[in-house]
């Protein structure tokens, strides 16, 4: 067996020793009602004749009575789905609620008369509703209808989606029902055979038995083979042509005009614009765009490098964006011979700027690139951790990206982990004040500015050089899930998201080898560079933003596309939508882009669910 064999091995082994003796409740509850009715069976078949009817019945009413008042952890997802498109689905539930509720009623009240009653007269409606809801559901393409799966990642909802939660809630929802409709048939049956009505035998009780051990066991295969095809990303599906929160990298790499003069240390034009590929701004000579008087510095001079210029014509005119000189210099610039860069409209302050001829060169007015370094320039990713409480059980269940003190930084929402992957979602505060708002959360607050706060240690700069952001996952290993995040830089300069993974138990609820956490990113080396190609303003999109889902990407933060904005904004805008839905266990988190051709589109957080088909394990004392 060579090394690699060996690993997967071990990993598989190591996979099966975490999950292996895992289930979900109403797993649990199936295989502890085939080990109690079997028990009932056997002292019904053997001792029957020798135990009073009446003593027989009640251990019969208080065993069901027990099992019945169980949470069989149903959310009523069918009803979400759609009531028109699983009408008979969800007929034959309410019928086999129906007949529980009845159940529960009398033997709460004691009223087994009527349960007796229930019992012959409903016997065979009861059956009829198993067999026609196993009809339903048995087959796999029930479950193939849950999920489009050619459009499985296209959007078509205004909501958090994720088509492997919706798969296990359906599961969970239904093993109940189906539960619960064994449950009727059992208890009828053992109420007809002790009260001697009908001819009710232990084979008619092994045969049901039988058939709905096998049944279930086929649908927990399906499931769990399914859920290995779809999608496990939970991600805000848009409507909308642009989310309603977005963040922006601001007067980062910007479209900026100077003349040839004023980019060189000799004020020579002897050289072309195309020559300046890594310059300053070293001076404002006469007769150029920044000895405008009129016009705000900030708009026409570059005080810090300037990249790749370019001539254009010889005169041009532009127009200041003196409304939002927090994110633009100019609204537009337009040349002699026509033509404009960005969107050409009435100007409430234009100036003009000419070549002209010193001697025997010409001194052009070139379109460069500055970045320059402000109180304007929004360019800083917070490092800092930002973690959930495990100290009180809690775990991250949903995460944001916001901008606070001119960082983009990481938000999460925590929820406390209670047993069989349950969620409490209301946090108390410190002042003992309850409130669902409490539980999202950030880091400490701090600016770059702050007494001991270093670039590159608690926060990371973008440069021209340094620029990338990787779109990728990080994964839990098996065992742990997600319990914090962060940005994290590589050695190379390039943005990445971590994730903080701790050790749990599913039956219990309860975090465990809290010091043991650890911290990881993706372990790729290689990444494919998404380019955009002629990018506008992502929020003059005309579509809804499609999501491009392809693995191990990176993109660079730069400007908008020349011709279209002038080259005045910085691409991708940041999604700072919560992501959380339903909140749920998850084992990773990740960024996409989603966006629309010739558009700057959104970098966006998306959260990877847990895998619940871990947790579907055979049924016991079957």
């Amino acid at each position: 067996m060579n090394l690699l064999l060996l690993g997967i091995f071990l990993l598989s082994i190591s996979a099966n020793s975490v999950f292996g003796d895992q289930q979900i409740l109403i797993d649990k509850l199936a295989s502890e009602y085939l080990a109690s009715e079997k028990a009932l069976w056997k002292k019904i078949d053997t001792q029957l004749i020798l135990l009073d009817r009446g003593s027989l019945l009640n251990e019969i009413y208080r065993e069901h009575s027990r099992i019945l008042n169980n949470d069989f952890g149903e959310n009523r997802v069918l009803w979400s789905l759609g009531i028109q498109k699983y009408e008979r689905l969800i007929n034959i539930v309410l019928s086999i609620d129906t007949n529980v509720k009845n159940i529960k009623d009398y033997l709460i009240k004691s009223e087994y008369v009527k349960l007796v009653d229930l019992a012959k007269n409903a016997a065979q409606q009861m059956q009829k509703s198993a067999d026609d809801l196993n009809a339903i559901i048995g087959q796999r393409s029930f479950w193939n209808d849950l999920i489009d799966k050619e459009n499985g990642e296209s959007c078509q909802l205004g909501d958090v989606r994720n088509s492997n939660e919706l798969v296990f809630e359906v599961y969970k929802e239904l093993s109940a029902v189906t539960l619960k409709s064994y449950i009727n048939i059992q208890l009828t049956q053992m109420v007809l055979k002790v009260s001697q009505y009908g001819s009710v035998s232990q084979q008619n009780s092994d045969d049901v038995r039988k058939s709905f051990y096998d049944k279930y066991v086929q649908r927990q295969n399906t499931v769990k083979d399914f859920l290995k095809t779809v999608s496990d990303k939970k991600w805000i599906c848009d409507k909308k042509n642009f989310p309603t929160i977005y963040h922006q990298i601001t007067r980062f790499i910007q479209g900026y005009v100077d003349n040839e003069v004023n980019l060189n240390t000799d004020k020579s034009c002897a050289k072309t614009c195309s020559d300046y590929k890594n310059t300053r701004n070293y001076g404002c000579a006469a007769n150029t765009l920044c000895a405008e008087s009129h016009i705000d510095e900030a708009s026409t001079r570059c005080k810090g490098i300037v990249y790749n210029c370019d001539f254009v014509d010889d005169d041009l005119t532009v127009c200041p964006s003196l409304q939002k000189l927090d994110t633009r210099r100019y609204d537009y610039v337009r040349y002699s011979n026509g033509k404009t860069f960005g969107k050409y409209d009435s100007c409430l302050q234009s100036a003009k700027a000419e070549s002209w001829n010193s001697w025997f060169v010409k001194c052009s007015n070139c379109f460069c690139y500055c970045d320059e370094q402000s109180a304007q320039s929004d360019r800083f990713f917070s490092l800092h951790d930002v973690t959930s409480n495990i100290q009180e059980n809690r775990i991250v269940t949903g995460v944001a990206i916001t901008k606070r003190n001119r960082m983009i930084q990481f938000v999460i929402g925590e929820s406390t982990l209670l047993p069989y992957g349950k969620l409490n979602t209301t946090i108390a505060h410190e002042t003992g004040e309850t409130n669902a708002n409490n539980r999202y959360v950030g880091h400490p607050e701090f600016s770059i500015d702050s007494k001991g706060v270093q670039s590159g240690v608690d926060f990371h700069t973008l440069t021209y050089e340094k620029r990338s952001i990787n779109l990728d996952a990080v994964l839990a290993p098996p065992g742990k899930i997600v319990t914090g995040v962060r940005f994290h830089a590589l050695e190379n300069g390039v943005l990445t998201v971590q994730i903080r993974a701790t050790d749990y138990d599913y039956k219990t609820g309860q975090l465990q080898k809290l010091d043991k956490s650890i911290w990881i990113n993706n372990q790729v080396k290689q990444h494919t560079e998404l380019f955009l190609d002629d990018p506008d303003l992502p929020i003059r999109a005309v579509k809804p933003l499609e999501p491009d889902w392809r693995p191990n990407q990176f993109i660079k933060f730069g400007p908008s596309d020349r011709v279209r904005d002038a080259s005045q904004v910085t691409v991708p805008f940041i999604d700072g939508t919560f992501v959380e839905g339903n909140p749920t266990l998850l084992s990773g988190v990740g960024l996409y882009y989603k966006g629309q051709p010739h558009f700057g589109g959104f970098i966006a957080p998306y959260l990877i669910a847990f895998d619940f088909g871990s947790l579907i394990n055979p049924l016991q004392n079957a």
